[in-house]
């Protein structure tokens, strides 16, 4: 019977370890992504907290929570940089290679298709080659690559790491959003006719990632309650608002329809929430008339371009209304014509989001399919279309067959990336495409 009681009196006081590491682990956590608060304006403070993220690295190496300081380093990935300007984001993605690597030898990776595997392979072989041809690649665009497949290896793992990123999301892009309103973007702005920009370096690449986290909040259960999804929808969207992006205003209309539809279906659109929104709708039409016409800061200048960007449509002016996006699609699909038979059916030609061939094509094309067109030749974007075509179909054949929250979440950020995709570069940037193939 002694014996007995100090078995049981071992497993309490291990018991009792374990939940004092798990509550100073979710503290830790959340002091990681309260630090970026303090040091906007001050550059010493800022490496500082840089240092104290590499010591966030060791303490977390093989904790459950490694993962979830992907998205607050994405975020501020130009501004975490410690001494001898080493990146916070790049010594974070090679202990994460190393920790996948330990963890994973010898049993495995479950959950992940065939799918994702050939998307991911098929970017990463491509950046080899031009790595090796002494195009613009360069080994950071390798590890990134890697590291995004093992990524999204480590997050598909189970549910419950997928549902503790998409929280980790929200969080992070709030933050990045009331950060920017305190940031000295001056340089950076003006190249951008002073639209707000976040912590990022391009406004349309703010609407895409605040989209998302706008249907994570939407959907996701952890948001339920309206103690915590009024501040964070507040947040994003004055966010989005800022940015001035007619690209992420037209997505993020289809993003609500979208999350009514989900809900109808999952049986938890009430009426009152049909009616809510109509309402808030009709606001908000009504605030970007008023806005338009009177000294309203952030609101005044997202209507005037918004209105803006309507007229040239209804006008037919196309050209306009995609910024010259459309012309560059026609220049770009007359160049890659003029090429090589070789390269219109291999491809050859670099133009992507990482750098591009300015000898031949001055500007990335703004759209990905035309992208990897060029990049990969006709039998390239075959391959591509299939591989993200089939990954669609397995989100919504598991959605069928489940059809939980966090498939509707998945398939709703494949949707968002599916759109921007038609007016964006993104080919060989993981950061977009992590989010399409968790």
């Amino acid at each position: 019977m002694s014996a007995l009681t100090a078995d049981l009196g071992i497993l309490s006081k291990i018991k009792g370890i374990i939940i004092r590491r798990s509550v100073l682990d979710g503290v830790l956590l959340c002091v990681a992504y309260f630090l970026p608060l303090l040091a906007v304006k001050d550059q010493n403070v800022l490496t500082a907290v840089s240092l104290l993220y590499l010591c966030f690295f060791v303490y977390f190496a093989f904790s459950d929570w490694f993962c979830a300081f992907y998205p607050i380093l994405f975020f501020f990935y130009d501004y975490l940089v410690a001494p001898g300007d080493i990146v916070v984001y790049r010594v974070y993605t090679v202990i994460f290679l190393l920790r996948f690597v330990y963890i994973h030898f010898g049993r495995g990776i479950k959950n992940l298709s065939l799918s994702r595997i050939g998307l991911a392979l098929f970017m990463l072989g491509y950046a080899a080659f031009f790595f090796v041809s002494g195009r613009a690649v360069g080994i950071g665009v390798l590890i990134d690559l890697i590291f995004m497949l093992s990524f999204i290896c480590e997050i598909r793992e189970s549910s419950e790491a997928f549902s503790g990123f998409c929280i980790a999301f929200v969080a992070a892009a709030a933050v990045s959003g009331a950060v920017g309103f305190f940031l000295d973007r001056s340089d950076a702005a003006s190249l951008l006719n002073n639209r707000y920009l976040a912590t990022l370096n391009d406004p349309n690449y703010l609407g895409f990632y605040i989209n998302v986290g706008i249907i994570i909040v939407f959907l996701h259960p952890f948001f339920k309650r309206l103690i915590f999804k009024l501040p964070a929808l507040a947040v994003l969207y004055l966010v989005l608002l800022a940015s001035e992006s007619m690209t992420g205003v037209i997505c993020n209309v289809l993003i609500v329809l979208f999350c009514a539809l989900s809900l109808a279906f999952m049986k938890r659109l009430k009426l009152r929430y049909m009616l809510t929104l109509v309402l808030v709708f009709v606001v908000a039409i009504q605030m970007l008339l008023l806005a338009s016409s009177n000294d309203w800061g952030i609101l005044t200048s997202a209507s005037q371009r918004i209105l803006t960007k309507l007229e040239e449509f209804a006008s037919g002016n196309i050209e306009a209304f995609t910024t010259t996006r459309s012309l560059l699609w026609d220049i770009n699909i007359e160049k890659f014509l003029s090429l090589s038979e070789w390269e219109v059916i291999f491809g050859g030609s670099f133009l992507s989001a990482v750098g591009r061939d300015t000898m031949f094509f001055e500007q990335t094309s703004h759209q990905e399919f035309l992208d990897v067109l060029i990049c990969t030749g006709a039998v390239g974007l075959i391959v591509y279309l299939m591989t993200v075509v089939f990954a669609l179909s397995g989100d919504i054949a598991k959605l069928c067959r489940d059809g939980e929250e966090l498939d509707w979440i998945r398939l709703g950020v494949k949707l968002i990336w599916l759109f921007y995709a038609f007016g964006l570069t993104m080919f060989l940037n993981s950061r977009f495409y992590i989010l399409f193939l968790l």
